[in-house]
């Protein structure tokens, strides 16, 4: 006979959802933003190649200076940007072990409860690009570009003329394809972890529903 969960048992269940429900979505955006800086993805997309080759550490700050394409160099704040770029990135890798590890302890821990979490982070993620296309339809890409610039880069370090090198080689139309691709794989992931989990965890009784 079923009996009903005191407030704080359904408390802590909400709670493992949300946090389930945030490790997906977490680990599907900062993988997506992850593998878009990746030689394969670069080229796919038909990105310069320079900015990753610094980002990676395969040319220096002082041969960077030296580059020179379409007769234009990187000024010292165009790098100084890439340096950002490069702790940022630094930041969401460590963000997406981190969701990866919750995630991987969660279904191990709580298999039943990963399931209907999964479908909230789905749930939540259909919202946040809702938002991000309503955005864009009422503002246009470059203000929503811009604000995302000033939350990611507060330090104010992003804005460049239209003539500089990096503006050149990395302007509107590859912000767009850049962010298309982060959306479009982030979905793919979160899906995909959403049905590796609906393969991989059996479907619960309604005996067993009264359990943690």
């Amino acid at each position: 006979m079923s009996t009903s969960r005191p407030l704080s048992h359904q408390v802590l269940r909400g709670l493992f959802r949300i946090v389930v429900a945030v490790s997906l979505i977490a680990a599907a955006a900062t993988g997506a933003v992850l593998a878009l800086f990746t030689e394969p993805v670069f080229w796919l997309l038909g990105f310069h190649p320079i900015a990753l080759d610094y980002l990676d550490g395969r040319i220096s700050r002082a041969e960077l200076e030296q580059v020179v394409i379409l007769g234009k160099t990187f000024g010292r704040s165009q790098i100084d940007h890439l340096d950002d770029v490069r702790a940022l990135l630094g930041k969401l890798l460590w963000i997406f072990l981190a969701s990866a590890a919750i995630i991987a302890a969660a279904m191990i821990l709580a298999r039943r409860m990963a399931r209907p979490a999964a479908g909230l982070a789905i749930g939540s993620l259909a919202m946040a690009v809702v938002v991000v296309v309503a955005s864009y339809l009422a503002f246009g890409f470059q203000t929503v570009g811009i604000l995302f610039h000033q939350i990611v880069f507060p330090q104010g370090n992003w804005a460049f003329p239209w003539e500089s090198l990096i503006i050149t080689l990395y302007g509107t139309e590859v912000m767009v394809r850049g962010a298309a691709f982060v959306i479009g794989l982030g979905l793919f992931l979160l899906f995909a972890a959403y049905f590796t989990i609906r393969c991989t965890i059996p479907r619960s009784t309604p005996a067993a529903t009264d359990q943690i």
